[in-house]
């Protein structure tokens, strides 16, 4: 889900998205269609997301994923996963997104 709202150019209809309750708040960035998908990368993560580990999980399997792979390959892959999550996100997003981060470390 997280790769989708990242790479919307396979002709995925954005409009499956919008189940985020309203009354989180998180719609309150603005009505485009960036904002609502960096929203959405944000919910998913701060409400799915309990640890570490889960985390790490996420970052691997983000996007086409090659069965098997050594430890040192998936860390690589996790690494590039998170500078896209980070690429995509501005402002506002991405500062919640580095504040939520820091509760892992």
């Amino acid at each position: 889900m997280i790769y989708r709202l990242m790479n919307t150019g396979d002709g995925w209809n954005f409009r499956d998205v919008q189940l985020i309750p309203s009354s989180s708040g998180i719609l309150q960035y603005g009505p485009g269609r960036n904002e609502r998908r960096e929203a959405a990368i944000l919910y998913l993560l701060q409400t799915l997301v309990t640890s570490k580990r889960e985390y790490q999980e996420i970052l691997e399997h983000i996007g086409p994923v090659t069965p098997g792979g050594s430890a040192t390959e998936k860390a690589n892959r996790a690494e590039a996963n998170q500078q896209q999550i980070m690429d995509f996100l501005d402002g506002r997003q991405k500062r919640e997104f580095l504040s939520w981060l820091e509760d892992f470390t």
